[in-house]
């Protein structure tokens, strides 16, 4: 390729380029790479907005998330301490029962062996 010629995209040969053509080549392509360079820039922007967004928005539902987990905690706190309560007044007074039911027993039984015992001494309860 001594010539200076060159081909073009399609294996077609060109003439050579003037030295002006080369200078608005470069500026083309510098143009080019200026612009891409700042779309590039304003996506890079666009997207550090979107992100900081979406951050945002993750912040406050994890704001909200911990507000419902700290009410839920109390909630549950309240309600075990209730349980709680409700279960020993239920166990003392269950023993309370237990306690009045031992002594009719003891009642019971102590009036069944009485019971027994003027059977057995044959005076069926007179005298």
């Amino acid at each position: 390729m001594g010539s200076g010629k060159r081909k073009n995209s399609v294996g077609a040969w060109l003439k050579p380029l003037t030295p002006e053509e080369r200078f608005e080549r470069i500026e083309q392509s510098l143009e080019r790479s200026a612009q891409e360079r700042e779309e590039s820039r304003r996506a890079q922007e666009e997207s550090r907005r979107a992100s900081e967004e979406r951050l945002a928005r993750i912040e406050r539902g994890l704001e909200l998330l911990i507000q419902t987990g700290a009410r839920t905690d109390a909630r549950l706190d309240r309600a075990i301490r209730l349980a709680v309560r409700e279960a020993r007044a239920e166990r003392r007074k269950r023993g309370e029962a237990d306690t009045r039911l031992d002594e009719r027993l003891d009642r019971l039984a102590a009036t069944v062996q009485s019971f027994i015992d003027s059977m057995k001494s044959g005076t069926n309860g007179h005298g």
